[in-house]
């Protein structure tokens, strides 16, 4: 199962970017095991400043409990890079966001992967 955050923000925090709704409330209180993914393109960047947010902050993401940041633009892929090398981004919230996706790929019952 697969949730998607909005674009919007609670409690002055996007929902991409929110820990107390993605993780505390839907992963924690809600038991939600699937994959949260970004509403399409709901983390703009700067153009001459990837990892200056214009709206939610992808670098921020996945520690919040967003697995897949859509559209994963190169702007995007680059700021979380640089995330990773400044220390911003943890690799390990990164794995478990790649854990769930690849999860949800194994578990499809279409392609029927085992």
């Amino acid at each position: 199962m697969t949730v998607m955050a909005a674009y919007n923000k609670i409690n002055g925090v996007y929902c991409t970017n929110n820990y107390d709704l993605l993780t505390k409330v839907l992963r924690c209180e809600w038991g939600f095991k699937g994959l949260v993914m970004s509403d399409w393109d709901a983390m703009k960047a700067d153009r001459s400043d990837c990892e200056k947010p214009l709206s939610g902050d992808v670098q921020k993401a996945h520690s919040a409990g967003c697995d897949l940041v859509m559209p994963g633009l190169p702007a995007q892929v680059e700021a979380i890079r640089k995330g990773i090398d400044s220390g911003k981004v943890n690799i390990n919230d990164l794995r478990q966001s790649a854990v769930r996706l690849l999860k949800i790929i194994r578990e499809n019952t279409v392609l029927k992967i085992k």
